[in-house]
């Protein structure tokens, strides 16, 4: 019997999805601005600048924690697409829910999110920043 309903699953699943794009975007915004850049923006007012000019003075914070975000979402992203897969076909549905979920994750999640991060670095790095340090590990 499972404690969340398939629809719940299915809404982890997208949430999950979401966040592995979030912190795939964010990380490759946050490596593309300076911390001099980040502290000119702080000192023209922008507010979440300030956030950002921290995590940018403590790299390994932030880097860690995307990377523990997009590992941690894309498994368990996986893993809830494996157990969906096999409630519909216990033989095929796992090899498909596998490829699928490959596809997805690398482009809605990799290719996606970083193409929209390098083109816009900074609002990137700025949306990210205190989503991040809320989070950060």
């Amino acid at each position: 019997m499972h404690a969340v309903s398939p629809e719940g699953e299915l809404i982890l699943l997208v949430f999950l999805l979401l966040v592995s794009a979030f912190a795939s975007g964010s990380e490759v915004g946050f490596l593309s601005v300076s911390l001099s850049h980040a502290r000119r923006l702080s000192a023209d007012g922008v507010r979440a600048a300030s956030v950002l000019a921290f995590l940018l003075r403590h790299r390994s914070l932030a880097l860690s924690t995307f990377l523990i975000a997009i590992t941690a979402s894309n498994y368990t992203a996986e893993r809830l697409a494996v157990g969906f897969a096999i409630g519909i076909d216990p033989r095929l549905g796992p090899p498909v829910a596998y490829v699928v979920m490959l596809f997805v994750v690398l482009l809605f999640c990799e290719v996606l999110p970083i193409q929209h991060a390098a083109r816009h670095p900074e609002k990137t790095a700025l949306r990210a920043a205190v989503p991040t340090s809320a989070v950060a590990v």
